[in-house]
Formats: structure tokens, C-alpha cells, sequence
């Protein structure tokens, strides 16, 4: 990245305090022009949480902008800058939901880590996280929030039908295999996956949807039958 100095000094010279970091996520034109020389995400996640850090000692300010700039950071992977946000006062009550969505969409797990760890419930949004999980096939991100609570029968197990019609396989077993019901909504899953042409996905559900049927059906008690004298 250019010269930390050089880069604040531009932002805050042409931006207020109050939006100098919103534009750091919200322009893209300058998060390409000081990214642009960095080859990995984690380089890229240092450079970004050290101006962010230049920017907050000059002023700048989270503000009413938290719940964007939260999310975006927590969208790109960047778990440093994440971590200085919610140090800065981007409080999880208020915008976690949204992060931990963008970052389940995107498959980091270590954002989420954090987001999860700071208090944002794996449910929160609606459960919106496992949705956008199953319906971008990041299967890692799926399992750690089922693991930390998000549930999968949640909406008529709704995350199934999202991964079903994406034939995200993998991620359908793993639902199933936590409780999410093959023929909820009708058996939607299965459509779905049948219209999709996801043919391994909608022979899954058959098959582990039909031993729901038949392990659901063993808990139910016999019938009473009254023997009259």
C-alpha cells in the first residue's frame, strides 16, 4: 500500500472525519488505488487495518456509518479491521447480524470467529448467516455456525432449499444431518433441486429424507388398544 501518511492525509484532506471511513470501503476506486500493489488477503487485511488505524488517531470516526463499515469489512475478510471497529465502538448489537451475514457469504471463517466470539448470535437476521452460507456453497461457514447454534429447521428449513437449488451437496447432507427437514415447505428442497437439475442432491433428500420419515415415525408410541372385560 502507498505511504500510510500520504494515504490518510488524501482521505481526510478530501473527506470529513465523519466519512473518511466509510470511503476507505465505499469508494472503490480508492480501495483499488491503495490495495491495488498487495497479492494476498492478508496482506491486503493489514494494509487496510493500519490505515484505518491512521485515520481513527486523526479523528475519523465510526459514527452513525458502523453498521456499513462493519459489514463491508467483515464482506472483504478483513477480520484486523473488524476487530479495530468493534474496538472503536461499532458495537455488535447494532450491526453484527449484517457482518456475520456478509462474512458467511463470503467464506471467512476467521471474521466470523471473531463476530461470533464478540456476541453476535449465529441467529441473528433471521438467521440470514446459514442462508447466505448455503446459498453461496461455503460449506466451512456453514458448519461453524451450526455449530454455534444457527438452526436449521429455522423458516421451514429454509437454508436447505437455499442449498438444494444452488446443488451445493455437500452442504445438504451437513443440513440434514443437524435436523433440517427434507419435506418442509412440502418437500420444496427436492423440488427445487429436481428443477435445477441437481440430480445428486435431489437422489440425497430422497434417500436421508426418507430415514427421517422412518426414524420420526419409530419415536411415535403404538396406539393404546383398550381391552373391554
Amino acid at each position: 500500500m502507498a505511504c500510510p501518511d500520504l494515504a490518510t492525509r488524501f482521505l481526510m484532506a478530501r473527506h470529513s472525519p465523519e466519512t473518511a471511513l466509510f470511503h476507505v470501503y465505499g469508494s472503490p476506486a480508492v480501495r483499488r488505488m491503495l490495495l491495488a500493489p498487495l497479492q494476498t488477503v492478508a496482506a491486503r487485511d493489514a494494509a487496510t487495518d493500519t490505515l484505518v488505524r491512521y485515520l481513527l488517531r486523526l479523528g475519523a470516526t465510526p459514527g452513525v456509518q458502523a453498521r456499513f463499515l462493519l459489514a463491508a469489512a467483515a464482506g472483504a475478510g478483513d477480520t484486523r479491521v473488524v476487530r479495530t471497529l468493534l474496538r472503536a465502538g461499532a458495537g455488535v448489537g447494532g450491526c453484527g447480524g449484517r457482518a456475520l451475514v456478509a462474512a458467511a457469504a463470503g467464506g471467512h471463517l476467521s471474521t466470523m470467529e471473531v463476530l461470533l466470539s464478540s456476541g453476535v448470535s449465529a441467529r441473528a437476521e433471521n438467521g440470514g448467516a446459514l442462508l447466505a452460507a448455503c446459498k453461496g456453497g461455503q460449506l466451512p461457514a456453514a458448519q461453524l455456525l451450526l455449530r454455534c447454534g444457527a438452526d436449521p429447521r429455522a423458516d421451514g428449513s429454509r437454508a436447505l432449499c437455499e442449498a438444494a437449488a444452488s446443488g451445493h451437496l455437500a452442504i445438504v447432507v451437513a443440513l440434514l444431518a443437524a435436523g433440517a427437514q427434507a419435506g418442509a415447505r412440502g418437500g420444496m428442497a427436492f423440488r427445487e433441486a429436481k428443477q435445477a437439475g441437481h440430480a445428486a442432491v435431489a437422489e440425497a433428500l430422497r434417500g436421508l429424507g426418507g430415514m427421517q420419515q422412518t426414524a420420526a415415525a419409530a419415536l411415535v408410541p403404538a396406539p393404546l388398544t383398550l381391552r373391554v372385560a
